[in-house]
């Protein structure tokens, strides 16, 4: 089991592309909402590409690398634009 949030945006050619949160339901997430240890759970997805977890910022940052969407709109969409910011100056 796991969470998908997932939005859209505009690409440099005029299309649209998703971009998400995955959060996969695993022991360590587990144990981490039982303990209301909510606010440190960004930092499991953050760290869980191999259990299939993504941030919308690693998502929109992958986009921006891609060449599929300018910094602009990664900075715009993004749910929080100060690590965004870092990530695009190469910080994070």
């Amino acid at each position: 089991m796991g969470i998908i949030a997932q939005g859209l945006c505009r690409t440099t050619d005029g299309k649209r592309a998703a971009y998400h949160d995955i959060l996969i339901n695993t022991e360590t997430v587990k144990d981490y909402i039982l303990s209301n240890k909510y606010e440190e759970i960004g930092m499991l997805m953050a760290d869980g590409e191999y259990d299939g977890m993504i941030t919308m910022n690693k998502s929109l940052f992958e986009l921006y690398q891609e060449g599929r969407i300018t910094e602009e709109v990664a900075l715009e969409r993004s749910p929080t634009p100060n690590e965004m910011a870092m990530m695009l100056r190469g910080r994070v």
